[in-house]
């Protein structure tokens, strides 16, 4: 009986995710996507958001190494919970796309800072199964994921990738990748 209850847990879940991505592509393409503009500290809503991370990583014998800069303003404004669902999305995709034993590194560090602005780099790279450079142009597309048997495999809208380039260019930024195919994938912006 408790197998049933997790099944439908997982798949209310899995549905959850799948109406909020839809309700979040639209409205980026209604033009009505807010972004809040709010003090916060950077280590407070980022190391618990990552951590959440550990276990489903440790499930799959994946290494997380995660390193923020302690040289962050303990300070900064802008829209945390937004960041959170990219990071979210970014590091949920290494950690689907890497086989077991594999890596990911996730850094946010101080590019550089003035007196009242702070550059900051966000970064998600895996050892993982990588995308090949034809599917690179495709692939921040709505619906779009490197080709359809990954869908089969590995689940997903692919709309998670889209969201959060559109997000991250809402923040003035763009999502950069490096990638090779069977060699591992980096996604990474500075805001």
């Amino acid at each position: 009986e408790k197998g049933y209850v997790d099944i439908i847990n997982s798949s209310a879940k899995s549905l959850l995710g799948i109406i909020n991505d839809i309700l979040d592509i639209s409205k980026i393409e209604s033009g009505k996507f807010e972004l809040e503009k709010r003090k916060f500290n950077p280590f407070k809503e980022f190391e618990p958001a990552i951590e959440l991370f550990v276990a489903k990583a440790n499930e799959k014998e994946v290494d997380i190494l995660f390193y923020i800069d302690p040289g962050l303003p303990s300070t900064i404004i802008g829209d945390p919970l937004k960041i959170k669902q990219v990071l979210s999305n970014l590091i949920g995709n290494a950690i689907k796309f890497t086989p077991t034993n594999g890596n990911i590194s996730i850094r946010i560090e101080l590019v550089h800072k003035s007196d009242s602005k702070a550059m900051v780099l966000f970064s998600i790279k895996d050892s993982g199964i990588g995308i090949s450079s034809n599917k690179q142009k495709t692939i921040f597309d709505p619906f779009s994921q490197a080709d359809s048997s990954v869908t089969r495999k590995f689940g997903g809208t692919g709309l998670g990738l889209s969201i959060s380039s559109n997000i991250i260019s809402l923040m003035g930024s763009k999502i950069e990748l490096d990638s090779k195919e069977d060699n591992g994938s980096e996604f990474y912006f500075e805001l």
